[in-house]
């Protein structure tokens, strides 16, 4: 439950159906790329909530710091390593 009482479960298990039926229809399909561009929300949202509900439990932002720094970190090593840059 978030701080005005209100469970979180309902809102995930809403995303993963979702999640899991556009997934069935993109990839039976053989689209990949378009179900990965389709079913990114589905696990930034969610993501983005829980990271919410931690800094709030904290009662600051460094979870949330620790989480930008970390995906700097892994997009840089990711671009240098497999060069991937646009």
């Amino acid at each position: 439950q978030d701080e005005s009482g209100v469970s979180s479960r309902p809102l995930f298990v809403a995303f993963a159906l979702t999640l899991f039926v556009l997934n069935l229809l993109y990839l039976g399909r053989g689209e990949g790329e378009r179900s990965a561009m389709y079913m990114l929300p589905f696990v930034v949202i969610p993501a983005a909530h829980l990271l919410h509900e931690i800094c709030a439990r904290a009662g600051s932002i460094r979870p949330a710091v620790v989480v930008f720094v970390f995906l700097a970190i892994q997009s840089w090593a990711i671009e240098s390593c497999l060069y991937t840059y646009w």
